[in-house]
This record gives C-alpha cells, structure tokens and sequence, in this order.
C-alpha cells in the first residue's frame, strides 16, 4: 500500500512522498520505497537522511539511490543517509532501503526524512507515513477484511513478544493453551477439536477421555451403549464393569 505525505515545510519539498512497504507482518524482513516527486529538491547537491525509529530493525540493511539524482546512499547506525551530488528537477528520486526490520510490536512512530544544503544547513523535514501491520496481535496472518480473525500464530521463536502461540482452529484465534475439549496438536501448534461425542480427548481427535451425556466411555470410545458385563454409570459417562457373578446389571 502507498501512502502519501503532504506535511512537509516548501523551503525545499512542493509536491507529494510516496512510502511503501513490502511486508505488513509485525517482525517481519521487509522493503521500504521513498519515492520523492519532481520539483522537490530545490539544490544541485546536499543531503537527505532518512532515520528510523527504535521500534524498526536497520542493521545490516542496504539502501540505494535512483532516479533525478546521482547519489550515495550509505546506512549509519539507524540511518539512511543519502548524499546527493547532482539533480535533475524534472525526474523522481527513489530512495529503496532493503532488509529492514519490521516492528514487532504496534505502533504509530514515523521515519524521518530530513534534507540539508551541501553546508549541512536544515532546509526541511518531513514525518513518513509508519509502518503499519494487517492484523492485530496476536495474529501474524489474517482475513483481509477482519484483521481479528486469525488464519495463523506467530512461533515461540519469531521476536514478535506474544505469549499465543497455539492457533485455535474452531474460533480462528491464537491462544495460550486449548481449551479441555480441544486435542493440543504440538507439531502443528493448533488447537484441534474433540470429535463428537468425545467431549474431551488426548493422543488424537478420535481417543476419547470424556463423553457428551447420553454417550459412555469404553475403552475410549463414547457409545450409546455399553457391551456385555458393563453397565451404563451415568454420574461420569463411563461404561463400568458389573460386579461378578452378575452378568448383567443396572449399578
């Protein structure tokens, strides 16, 4: 998504910046495009700097310079620091920063863009519109149009500082632990229903510990019916073992 700026100071900047980022998942390695319009930089040479906030992972970026100018562009510390040697007013100057860092957590602080003469004399500065994430945490996937319905969690190793790692398949959400009547699926980190009638299960799905009413447990498998020698105990829902010699029995 483009986002365009217009609260800039005319000394130096008389049209729009255009951002854009590759990547709208929190933590995640993404690109980041200034697009500077025409008519904008007003000298023949100087210095644009673009400074990053804490929240944004800079090092060991890359940032290159195309376009209306003939520049450097050189990465210091959390800073792109561009310096311009000569502009054609007439054409866009792009400024593309490579492998940064998204945040990992939310928020609205902005990049910086600053321009200097080639003295090192302020001419201008301008807020860029912030990274900004598709979902909201926990989520790291989403639906496009619902950024609270999660379609996947983000892994107790990703830097993102979330606790709900675990994806609950029946409500699309990311959750500390499952609830008693989901099966924790630790391989693919879901939160994975108990079949009906099992009201409660573990090793799989299907392997039942506890059953609906109406339904008794044997061998962990909820019926409707106990077999031979057991008797329905309708306290717990189990399948209990009728005393000898009875063969049959009600208790």
């Amino acid at each position: 998504m483009d986002h365009y700026v217009t609260n800039l100071y005319p000394a130096l900047i008389t049209n729009n910046i255009r951002v854009s980022y590759s990547s709208a998942v929190y933590g995640s390695v993404c690109n980041v495009v200034i697009v500077i319009n025409a008519n904008v930089l007003a000298n023949s040479c100087g210095k644009i700097v673009v400074a990053f906030p804490i929240q944004y992972g800079i090092t060991g970026s890359s940032c290159a310079v195309s376009g209306g100018v003939t520049a450097t562009c050189a990465i210091v510390n959390s800073t792109a620091v561009i310096t311009v040697t000569a502009i054609t007013i007439s054409a866009a100057t792009t400024i593309s920063i490579a492998n940064i860092r998204a945040p990992t957590y939310a928020t609205t602080t902005s990049p910086l863009l600053t321009t200097y003469t080639s003295t090192n004399y302020l001419i201008s500065q301008a807020q860029l519109t912030p990274w900004s994430a598709l979902c909201t945490l926990p989520c790291k996937t989403c639906q496009s149009t619902t950024p609270t319905i999660c379609l996947s969690c983000f892994s107790p190793t990703d830097i993102v500082p979330v606790t709900q790692h675990l994806y609950d398949t029946t409500n699309q959400q990311c959750v500390d632990q499952c609830s008693v009547s989901e099966l924790t699926d630790t391989a693919n980190k879901q939160c994975v229903p108990c079949t009906s009638p099992c009201l409660y299960c573990s090793i799989s799905a299907t392997n039942c510990t506890k059953c609906f009413p109406l339904y008794y447990l044997y061998n962990n498998i909820c019926n409707t019916a106990c077999p031979s020698l057991f008797y329905k105990n309708s306290y717990d829902n189990q399948c209990l073992r009728c005393v000898p010699p009875c063969q049959t029995c009600i208790s």
